[in-house]
């Protein structure tokens, strides 16, 4: 699965980039701004706007005022793939179908693997992630992915509510705590996408009580020459402004959403057209940064947009 989830990321940028490149679209690929828009990588996902000005002041002993426009937008920072060796049965009301088989066995355990976008750091901003960079595999992580250990003891494991992905009582998919690969879930694709959440929350931070490989969490660093700003650390769930999740696996968006949807109203349900067959499923993480050219001297920065990822 994962020489194909790499593979399917791969080819469909790639197949998408010669689509751009026939209609007219851009031909020189010398720039971080070429290699992100012309490989197909989803607008919608990446947010692209020009938030505001980074005043670069020195004096020395003439004063020089140097003005770069400030970009923020998402970056694709991880892959994230789902797995469920026991099968893809899960219990399922009969009039959704959102799910494939129905035996009421509502408790299922999934692997999961993370590792870094390819295209993480290519569009204008740099990132903290690393391309194909392994970030998380459940195997390794089997001591606390299979029994919770740690995570169950945390209050967001302890009292209902606290880190739900929905908004409990009301409607909810499940809880990120504990962050372990058993969920309780009827739809196989929301299943999916509670695991992803949990693997999410537990790379984007430092510390955390699993075994992982941690993408970068320092706030404002200096690559490739831009002064860049960083998420502050964590996905936060019900909300994207912290990151958004783009469905690769079975079907390959080209839209960004967020977990949690409530789908009490429609027929189908979030799952619907969404399960796989083969039980698997894979997700991209995409991530808010914002950045400016670096000049010399100090720097004022004015915005005229509130973006994504301020604390």
């Amino acid at each position: 699965m994962r020489t194909l989830l790499i593979s399917l990321v791969l080819s469909s940028c790639l197949f998408l980039s010669a689509q751009t490149q026939a209609a007219g679209g851009v031909q020189d690929n010398s720039s971080g701004w070429s290699v992100g828009l012309s490989t197909g990588i989803s607008a919608q996902c990446m947010m692209l706007q020009v938030i505001g000005v980074c005043i670069w002041i020195i004096c020395a002993p003439k004063c020089k005022i140097t003005i770069k426009i400030r970009i923020g937008h998402y970056n694709p920072e991880a892959l994230v793939e789902i797995s469920n060796p026991q099968g893809i049965e899960r219990a399922e009301d009969p009039r959704r179908i959102d799910t494939k088989n129905r035996n009421h066995n509502n408790l299922v355990f999934q692997e999961a693997f993370a590792l870094g976008h390819p295209f993480s750091g290519q569009i204008y901003c740099p990132s903290h992630a690393s391309a194909l960079t392994p970030y998380f595999s459940s195997i390794l992580d089997a001591a606390f992915w299979r029994t919770g250990l740690i995570d169950m003891l945390t209050a967001a494991a302890l009292f209902p509510g606290v880190r739900e992905i929905g908004h409990w009582p009301r409607n909810t998919w499940g809880p990120l705590f504990p962050r372990e690969g058993w969920t309780i879930q009827h739809s196989a694709p929301k299943a999916s996408a509670i695991i992803a959440q949990r693997v999410g929350d537990i790379i984007t931070q430092d510390g955390q009580s699993h075994v992982y490989n941690e993408i970068g969490t320092q706030r404002v660093f200096l690559e490739k020459n831009k002064f860049t700003f960083a998420p502050a650390k964590g996905v936060k769930e019900n909300t994207a402004w912290y990151g958004w999740w783009q469905p690769l696996y079975p079907n390959l968006e080209q839209a960004c959403l967020i977990f949690g949807t409530d789908d009490r109203a429609t027929i189908s349900g979030w799952g619907g057209g969404r399960v796989s067959e083969s039980g698997e499923y894979a997700y991209a993480l995409w991530r808010p940064y914002t950045c400016c050219e670096k000049a010399d001297g100090v720097v004022i920065i004015v915005d005229w947009i509130l973006y994504p990822g301020v604390t």
